[in-house]
């Protein structure tokens, strides 16, 4: 899936402008607005436009803002997050997703739910749904075990992974980026100061931020976006790397090699208590991490620091 990229939308809550906007985003001949609704479904399916998840997908960035005030970095952030549920039930007529498909993916994805119900009742809004059939499914993530990978376990997985996927990891196991901040990176996002820093332009949240990127990966980074125009990882059709593609593509070196319980989101743990293993304040790391809690979850969950290195600086007088 090409880069996300926060769009600059202005709000608008108008109801005449909100029925123009379904006549003509919908292809729908002028009608009142009041007689829109089971219409406005009909004619969507023959003409085919929002027919599927994915066509849905891909219209409602121009009429989120219209539905609800939304900001233009809530749009963006919406769509990175839901970004899963396009790419499972993409091809899924809108009036066919099924409950049982729902709450499996709600299992799998349960970060993705809220995001995508929220998309859902907009189209609910606009009269391309009777009800969202994501209402009543209840996403209760996982509790997941976190294990840092040992530096020879991370040397191997970046081998083994394919194209520009090996790359990107170990940047972000020496940045601390997330998933998405990493495969949304272009080569003009990589500059150097007084060490090599990643500009994230659309962070969780909404946020932009820098991170430094450590070596061996800051080496790595200069070398992308020497060769690279655009996208600094693409893949090798072009385009983004994507969550699910990521975690396929991990999961399979991951089995070739042996190693178990070991994710992408890992590295963040890598890099964190990388971090802490060197002495650094947890407010510091926590704003490398892009976290705005004063090192709460650094301390509580992304920190896994080593014993003899915390020895080493207690008897270094905390050196």
């Amino acid at each position: 899936m090409a880069a996300m990229k926060c769009m600059r939308i202005l709000p608008c809550h108008d109801s005449d402008e909100l029925a123009q906007l379904r006549r003509r985003d919908l292809d729908i001949p002028p009608e009142p607005a009041a007689q829109l609704g089971r219409t406005a479904v009909d004619a969507a399916r023959d003409l085919g436009v929002v027919d599927t998840v994915d066509g849905w997908w891909s219209r409602w960035p121009r009429v989120a803002p219209l539905v609800r005030d939304r900001s233009p970095d809530t749009v963006c952030v919406t769509l990175q997050r839901s970004a899963a549920f396009r790419h499972k039930f993409g091809k899924t007529r809108l009036n066919a997703l099924r409950r049982r498909d729902l709450v499996a993916f709600a299992i799998e994805e349960p970060g993705a739910v809220r995001w995508a119900r929220t998309i859902l009742e907009d189209a609910v809004s606009l009269g391309l749904l009777d009800e969202n059939p994501l209402a009543k499914v209840k996403s209760r993530p996982r509790k997941l075990a976190h294990r840092v990978p040992t530096q020879e376990e991370l040397d191997a997985i970046v081998a083994a992974l394919p194209g520009t996927l090996g790359s990107m990891a170990l940047v972000g196991a020496y940045s601390g980026l997330r998933l998405s901040e990493l495969a949304a990176l272009e080569s003009r996002d990589v500059y150097v100061a007084t060490h090599t820093y990643l500009l994230v332009r659309c962070g969780k949240g909404g946020r932009a931020r820098q991170s430094v990127v450590l070596e061996p990966g800051a080496s790595v980074a200069l070398r992308a976006a020497a060769t690279q125009h655009g996208l600094l990882f693409p893949r090798a059709g072009g385009g983004a790397w994507n969550r699910q593609k990521v975690n396929d593509r991990w999961r399979a070196a991951c089995r070739r090699l042996g190693i178990e319980g070991v994710r992408f989101h890992d590295l963040r743990h890598f890099h964190a208590s990388l971090l802490v293993d060197a002495g650094h304040r947890e407010i510091d790391v926590a704003a490398q991490l892009g976290h705005r809690d004063n090192g709460r979850l650094v301390r509580e969950v992304y920190a896994h620091p080593d014993n003899a290195a915390a020895l080493r600086r207690i008897a270094g007088g905390g050196s």
